[in-house]
């Protein structure tokens, strides 16, 4: 028996079976189905000219250059994504370019009290695209990591 409340929208992976969250929003009176929650339409481009006048960001470790780059999706889950069919998974059904399970919690406050969003993301690891587990590099690179997104926020900041 099919439970009223759920139509499958989405493929499901194994017994992992993605939905669409119920929101509201602060000028609403009723919860509507929502698939993500969007950016502000402004900030994609302010944050495209402040990474321009940012320049190259290289890693303090190797001293190769770090790609930054504006736009794309993420997405959360329920679990913590180390596995690299899952990770095809997210990204063939919903084009992700990053999981984690923070984003989407203040993307929906914001969401909800319909203040503008934009998520600022560096990815620390692989997600299971790894060919060993010992080279899941989240450890090694965390702290280099946020501190690239510190400096990519400060950049918007400034350009705000």
């Amino acid at each position: 028996m099919k439970a009223d409340y759920f139509t499958k929208r989405y493929p499901n992976y194994g017994m992992i079976f993605p939905a669409d969250i119920f929101a509201v929003r602060a000028s609403k009176e009723r919860f509507e189905r929502v698939a993500y929650f969007p950016v502000d339409a402004t900030l994609p481009e302010v944050a495209r000219r402040a990474v321009k006048k940012l320049g190259p960001v290289s890693s303090d470790k190797t001293g190769r250059e770090i790609t930054v780059s504006v736009g794309g999706v993420g997405v959360t889950g329920t679990v913590f994504l180390d596995n690299r069919d899952y990770r095809k998974f997210v990204h063939d059904t919903w084009g992700a370019r990053c999981a984690d399970r923070e984003t989407t919690a203040y993307a929906h406050v914001c969401y909800t009290n319909e203040i503008p969003f934009l998520a600022i993301r560096a990815l620390s690891d692989l997600a299971g695209g790894q060919d060993h587990a010992e080279l899941n590099g989240i450890d090694a690179n965390a702290g280099i990591s946020s501190a690239h997104a510190v400096k990519v926020l400060r950049a918007i900041l400034r350009e705000l």
